[in-house]
């Protein structure tokens, strides 16, 4: 069979047709893009586990998670789990759980569920009461110490000895370590947990009789993403694959003929279902470690509230909201005369950075931004406890500070992978919390305002009637 007779074959399929429109009605997270990224996943795992969300199953889905975990706990792992008689009491009225829990200290939480005490009048960490925390991996291996510095800051939090509502004493909670295959985490406390058990329990979430039409569609996706990525088909695959055997056979062998990419081009979602993929090919437009980021800071409250985002999938750009308005504040006819800007390009050759700096759009403004780029590099040299993996901006540069990363893209320069981005994150992130961090406090700095005006042109300082 030749690859113009298998194509036709393929595509006069009525389970072909069939296959289609299942992908259209279940795979949404594919049709976006995020069905790989980690945020997608733990978002809707922790909307799914809140007791107080609109899905019809109170704390039917929290209970059954954790009664999940015991059962599935590996016979002499000393891991933390809360037993299901101690669950049975604690009263899940007031649990809070959230995804991409900011600790400060020891990095993010992807899902985490806890109490908060009423009791304690110390800092906001020791009103904390946890009941469970979930490492959730999707592509990539846990990061070095990862959940062990998680496990630390829960014994630092758990030293202000609060207690679940409904218990009389304190007890240790659940620690969670999901990933595809169920590896083992580093640290002992925490209980591994493979995709396929986590499948079972959302298939048994769909089968509630509460069931609202939103938890339903929030099942449906996730059990949908997580049954694709472990090679687990639909029915509908599954007759598909029984029937066109031999077309997809040919299909797959000659993925990069003329004739099959164009096809893919308009059936792209069910050809990669099908694993009929072109092979040897780069995509240079796209970049998983760049949307991951974005994805982390999207998340970020305060890069929130102090920037905006133009995001791309090839490039991250995000503006300092603090000096477009003071450049627009002083010189009104020309709004984009100085700008603050946080940048990174996608990785070429395997690493990339993080760019903090300023720019200009006026030809007379030539010079001002290293002006100002020059004063809050004195202010980062003055810190006592400048971060080691900020590298400082060269003098008489626009640049203030920069973070680089490299990734781990394989042998002869391949291409960055999901796989690899998820791995660059898991190593960089608290690098790039920590200098987001520094640079969005450098730009609270009472004298930027001041700064920015003396930069503009002398006839931008008074307002035009």
């Amino acid at each position: 069979m030749d690859t113009k007779t298998a194509l036709n074959h393929l595509l006069a399929a009525p389970e072909f047709r069939e296959f289609e429109r299942s992908l259209v009605q279940t795979n949404l997270l594919r049709l976006l893009g995020v069905e790989t990224r980690e945020l997608s996943h733990t978002r809707l795992l922790s909307w799914l586990l809140d007791p107080s969300a609109p899905h019809g199953l109170g704390g039917e889905p929290v209970t059954t998670f954790l009664h999940l975990c015991w059962n599935s706990a590996r016979d002499g792992q000393d891991c933390w789990l809360l037993p299901p008689a101690t669950l049975d009491s604690i009263d899940l009225d007031r649990l809070v759980v959230t995804a991409e829990f900011d600790t400060r200290t020891n990095g993010r939480l992807d899902v985490f569920g806890f109490f908060e005490s009423n009791d304690v009048e110390n800092d906001a960490e020791s009103k904390l009461v946890p009941l469970f925390l979930i490492e959730y991996k999707v592509g990539a291996s846990e990061g070095d110490g990862q959940t062990k510095k998680y496990r630390e800051w829960i014994d630092r939090v758990q030293a202000a000895d609060c207690v679940p509502p409904g218990l009389e004493s304190s007890v240790r909670p659940s620690l969670i370590y999901l990933t595809p295959s169920g590896e083992k985490p580093e640290d002992d406390a925490f209980a591994s947990l493979s995709y396929s058990e986590y499948l079972g329990w959302l298939a048994g979430l769909d089968t509630g009789p509460n069931l609202t039409d939103i938890g339903r569609t929030a099942v449906d996706q996730l059990r949908n993403c997580i049954a694709g990525s472990i090679g687990s088909i639909s029915a509908e695959q599954s007759c598909l694959e029984d029937k066109q055997k031999d077309a997809l056979a040919v299909l797959r062998s000659y993925s990069n003929s003329e004739d099959v990419v164009a096809a893919r081009s308009r059936h792209r979602d069910a050809f990669d279902a099908l694993r009929i993929k072109p092979q040897g090919r780069r995509s240079y437009g796209e970049s998983p470690f760049v949307e991951a980021v974005c994805d982390l800071l999207d998340a970020d409250q305060t890069i929130q509230r102090e920037w905006a985002s133009t995001r791309g999938r090839g490039s991250l750009s995000y503006w300092a909201k603090r000096v477009t308005v003071a450049s627009r504040t002083h010189y009104p006819n020309q709004p984009s005369a100085i700008w603050g800007y946080l940048w990174m390009q996608r990785p070429a050759n395997g690493s990339t950075r993080l760019d903090f700096g300023f720019g200009t759009s006026q030809s007379s403004m030539k010079g001002k931004p290293a002006e100002l780029a020059a004063k809050l590099r004195k202010r980062i040299k003055e810190q006592d406890h400048k971060p080691e993996s900020v590298d400082i901006g060269k003098d008489r540069t626009a640049v203030v500070a920069r973070l680089q990363m490299n990734l781990d893209t394989g042998p002869d320069g391949a291409p960055e992978t999901a796989e690899s981005a998820q791995k660059a994150l898991e190593r960089y992130q608290d690098q790039i919390v920590e200098f987001t961090g520094l640079i969005t406090d450098l730009l609270q700095v009472p004298q930027l305002d001041q700064w920015v005006k003396e930069l503009l042109p002398p006839e931008s300082n008074s307002t035009p009637s």
